[in-house]
């Protein structure tokens, strides 16, 4: 009978072990499940207030994407790519890079969630006025950048 309790309760821990796992983003773990995804986030709406193009660096050569932000509020705002295609690995994040009344800010990191398809990620400033430079895909495991945006203000 103690047996049989036993291996109830394993296999409930199990079960909970296994649905969290399900539920948790796979990315965190160090796994991609979006190798071969495509993301289609809606454009949001508004228009943009800078853009950019994607452009391969340091040896990267079939990175291809558009960048646009759009403004929320004033310290607010939707970084959106477009027709993103980048080869996936682990650990890719997106950095941006802005000035605030001519102060370079610290970067921006997000993670990036998929490698392909349009996505929209959410960020703040510290502060308001904040002029966006670049946007780059940044590699955690080469510590390089692996394709780069110069933005324009639209």
């Amino acid at each position: 009978l103690i047996f049989m309790r036993v291996q109830n309760k394993m296999k409930q821990i199990l079960l909970f072990i296994l649905v969290g796992l399900s539920l948790c983003r796979c990315s965190e773990l160090g796994l991609n499940t979006s190798a071969t995804a495509r993301q289609l986030d809606p454009r949001p709406t508004g228009i943009p207030i800078a853009s950019g193009t994607l452009l391969p660096l340091n040896g990267q050569s079939s990175i291809t994407g558009n960048v646009l932000i759009f403004l929320q509020s004033p310290s607010s705002y939707i970084l959106r790519l477009e027709g993103l295609n980048i080869t996936w690995e682990a650990g890719l994040k997106i950095k941006i890079t802005s000035t605030q009344n001519g102060i370079t800010q610290n970067p921006i990191y997000l993670d990036l969630r998929f490698n392909n398809g349009n996505q929209n990620y959410t960020f703040s400033t510290p502060g308001t006025n904040s002029k966006f430079d670049f946007v780059y895909i940044y590699s955690t495991q080469s510590i390089l950048d692996y394709a780069s945006a110069r933005l324009f203000t639209n």
